[in-house]
């Protein structure tokens, strides 16, 4: 550790705090796991707790959002799939096909 460190925020000033064992990692995170601050530092305030959002609501959107994580990754890697397929028959020459941009935005093979 350099003797003349000075932590950049205070975030990292109350992480070293908790690191040190000064505060505990609950003291300065909400339950929702969002940075806060404690009484010596900053107040910040998450914005589901900010809404009043329960518990009950707040595992709700954690579920909604794992399962669009996962659908935009399934998306993404069906993309890739027939991308590279595509990109590996046009380089043995198999492949005359093209792609096209349709007005809403979706690709379009020609």
């Amino acid at each position: 550790m350099i003797d003349d460190y000075e932590p950049l925020n205070d975030y990292e000033d109350q992480m070293d705090g908790v690191r040190l064992g000064l505060y505990d990692y609950d003291d300065v995170h909400c339950k929702h796991g969002t940075f806060v601050g404690n009484a010596y530092g900053p107040d910040y305030m998450c914005g589901p707790c900010e809404m009043g959002v329960t518990d009950e609501e707040y595992a709700e959107w954690q579920q909604e959002a794992a399962v669009q994580n996962s659908k935009s990754r399934a998306a993404r890697q069906a993309w890739d799939y027939i991308f590279d397929t595509i990109a590996d028959e046009r380089e043995r020459g198999l492949a005359q096909l093209d792609f096209i941009q349709s007005d809403e935005g979706r690709y379009l093979f020609r």
